[in-house]
Parts: C-alpha cells; sequence; structure tokens
C-alpha cells in the first residue's frame, strides 16, 4: 500500500530510527519489512540513557513501519545467514572484518494512535548531521 507523506512526524517516544534506503520498496512483505529493519546493524542502544522503546523503518525521508521493541540480540556477522533478496554486500564487509552486529526483538505497534500518527510522515526536518549513518537515536539522551 503506497503512503502519502503527510506532513512532518512529531516523535514523542524514545525511539530508534533506522534508515532502510537500499533494501526498501513498496512491495515488501511485512515479514521482510521487520526483518530488514530490526537486524545487522552497527549500534549500541543498550548504552543510551533512555534506552529506545520504537524502532521506526525508515526509506526515502518516510517513516514506514513502528515496531515495539521487546529486547535486543547479538549476531556474529560470519555465522550468520542472511535472505538471499537482502543486499550481499552489507554482510560480505562485516564477515571480513569479524564484526558483530546488533538486531531488536518485537513486533508490530499495538499503539494504533501511534502508528497512525507516524506512518507515512516525513523525518526531512530533522538536522542533517549524520545522514550518512543509517542509525539515528530520538529522545534517548533526555
Amino acid at each position: 500500500m503506497p503512503q502519502q507523506q503527510l506532513g512532518p512526524a512529531n516523535i514523542t517516544v524514545p525511539a530508534i530510527l533506522i534508515k532502510i534506503e537500499k533494501e526498501w520498496h513498496e512491495q515488501l512483505t511485512p515479514d521482510q519489512l521487520y526483518g530488514r529493519t530490526r537486524r545487522y546493524w552497527c549500534c549500541n542502544p543498550r548504552r543510551k540513557r533512555i534506552p529506545p522503546q520504537y524502532g521506526l523503518s525508515v526509506a526515502r525521508g518516510i517513516i514506514r513501519e513502528v515496531f515495539e521493541i521487546d529486547g535486543w540480540e547479538d549476531y556474529d556477522m560470519s555465522l550468520v545467514t542472511i535472505d538471499p533478496t537482502r543486499l550481499v554486500q552489507q554482510r560480505s564487509e562485516a564477515n571480513q572484518n569479524g564484526q558483530v552486529r546488533k538486531g531488536f526483538i518485537g513486533t508490530v505497534t499495538r499503539n494504533r494512535t501511534l502508528r497512525h500518527a507516524l506512518i507515512g510522515k516525513s523525518l526531512r526536518h530533522l538536522s542533517s548531521r549524520g545522514k550518512q549513518n543509517p542509525i539515528t537515536y530520538v529522545n534517548c539522551d533526555a
């Protein structure tokens, strides 16, 4: 279902914004969107003063989905088998470096009000600092 840009997002909850630019397209199934959003990231959300409670899937500057985070897990990238429809470059670079990456465990939020308030909204109004980084924390340092 194509989503309209309905104006700027007003994020009021502790969240981790995860850009999945290269992995996103409109035909992704809900399971594929979850898989591409939740794992294989260089990040350390446990170090945040306020841990993110929500993971926001972001592509093309628009929030595509809102996930409630139940916990985090580590992935030794040399042992991971990635869905073949994902980009392999990310995995091979991490394998060569012996990296451990993070991923959240969660579900699409059951908070319909929050989901309605965020999905399809733009993040282009946020600071341009760190745009190269696919991970941004919001309301986690207060």
